[in-house]
């Protein structure tokens, strides 16, 4: 939800979603919705691209999941 708020405009919206692998169509009529950031970051022009593992490889985010694993079960 943060992503698609800071997208901002339309044509913002339309170029990331291209880069994280949507349609171009899907990804015009998703930035062009006019619902609100809750339903439209949940689509599928969304959810496919920003998994897990892009926002970990992309913008250095840590999952609690995986810290909570390494501090309780370490190997």
């Amino acid at each position: 939800m943060c992503f698609w708020k800071q997208w901002r405009y339309v044509r913002t919206k339309v170029r990331a979603l291209l880069k994280l692998g949507t349609a171009l169509k899907t990804a015009i009529l998703t930035a062009l919705s006019r619902r609100g950031l809750g339903h439209c970051s949940r689509t599928l022009a969304t959810q496919p691209g920003m998994t897990n593992q892009w926002l970990t490889e992309t913008l250095g985010l840590v999952s609690i999941r995986t810290l909570w694993i390494s501090l309780h079960y370490p190997t």
